[in-house]
Order: C-alpha cells, then structure tokens, then sequence
C-alpha cells in the first residue's frame, strides 16, 4: 500500500452530505470529505502493516488514518506515548481525539507507566486536545475500579471545554463501578465547579444507571449546589 492508494480510497469513500454534517459538529479547519469512521479503520489497519510517509493536515481523514495506523501499530507504548504528544499537539477537533484514544490500545500491567507518563508530562500542558486525550486514554483502557482512586487523583479543576467534559466521562462512567467514590471526588470540588453539573448532567443522561440511583444523585445536587 502506498500513499496514492490511501488518498484514492478517501476519495472513493467520500460522502458530501456526511461531510456537511462533520463539518458543522466536528468545526475542523481540515479538508473534509466525509468518510465513514469505519472505513478509515479499515484502511489504517492495512496501513499499520506499511512504512507510510503521512503528510500533515492534508485532510481531516488522512490525519485520522495516520494516527490510527501508529495506534494499530507494533511500535513500543513508549514509541506510540512520543507520537501521540506531537500530533495532539497540532489537533484541532475533538473528534479525531476521541476516534484516536479509542483505537490505542494499552495492556492493564502498563496502568503505571500510562499513569506516570501522563501524571508527568500531559496533565499539566496547556495544549486542550492532548490533555483531552490523555485523560481519555484512562476511560477507554483502565475503566476498573482497581484504578479508580489512582485516576481520580488526576482529575483536578480545568475550565477548558474539551478538557472538564473528558473528565466528567470519566467520572460519570466510574459512577457505575462505585458510586460512592464518585460523590468523594465531587465533594473534594469546589461546589461552583460546573465538572459537578456536567459530570452529573452524563449520569442523568445514562440509561444503565438507575431511577433510584438518579433520584439519590438528584437530592445530592440540589443539598450541595445551595451551600
């Protein structure tokens, strides 16, 4: 595979009307050309097998199939760790974030070096979409409750958009695994703190959690936002 047969495949796949549809929700400055998510797997992973010399904001999909073929990769977690801070970096859009830290795939005994890597040198950067998917990471490999109170301690109060709603994922998805721990980090928050109603906002708009679980939550919210 060579890059030509990668553009001639984008092209191939093109949809207008999905492109007209990402352009508005995704508001990427990149060409767009509306290629399904699941086809762009489907060709990264035939990529992943290749030496393929990306070139950089060509297209949003030609973006999204660069990192997704590095994720699909063989190359070291360290390797892949070094890749994704330079091309979240230079991201500019949630979406390819999301499709991205989705695809990565981490092995559970690596939590601690995953944790320390981002403790050390992604959380405290001012770049939105890489600490974004940093935090993502944690939601898509390590959603545990043997790894509840070691992420949790890096969750702290970040007014940034994209930043504050991964963090309300992730607590609202560990809501489901202990939700005790979940109303401990909330308290520990400042109660004007809007990850509180957008953290609880995710667990409202959860169907596996349950009427009785939402009423609780309900009465938690109304007690501790009037204090």
């Amino acid at each position: 595979m060579k890059l030509e047969d990668i553009r001639n495949f984008i092209i191939e796949h093109a949809d207008e009307k999905k492109a007209l549809f990402d352009r508005k929700i995704i508001q990427s400055k990149k060409k767009m050309y509306g290629v399904k998510t699941s086809d762009l797997k489907k060709i990264a992973k035939l990529a992943a097998k290749e030496e393929i010399s990306f070139p950089r904001h060509e297209s949003y999909e030609m973006d999204v199939i660069r990192g997704l073929s590095y994720a699909y990769s063989k190359h070291s977690l360290e390797e892949k760790f070094l890749f994704f801070e330079q091309f979240m970096k230079e991201e500019d859009n949630w979406a390819a974030v999301d499709i991205l830290s989705s695809s990565f795939s981490i092995k559970a005994n690596r939590f601690s070096d995953t944790y320390i890597y981002s403790k050390k040198n992604i959380l405290c950067r001012e770049e939105e979409f890489l600490v974004r998917f940093s935090y993502l990471l944690f939601l898509h490999n390590f959603k545990k409750k043997e790894y509840m109170d070691t992420i949790f301690t890096l969750i702290r109060e970040d007014d940034r958009y994209y930043v504050m709603m991964a963090e309300a994922w992730l607590l609202s998805s560990f809501f489901l695994l202990d939700a005790e721990k979940v109303y401990q980090k909330m308290e520990e928050l400042d109660k004007k703190n809007p990850l509180i109603k957008n953290t609880v906002r995710k667990i409202f708009d959860s169907y596996r959690v349950s009427e009785e679980q939402k009423n609780k939550l309900r009465s938690w919210y109304d007690e501790n936002r009037t204090l």
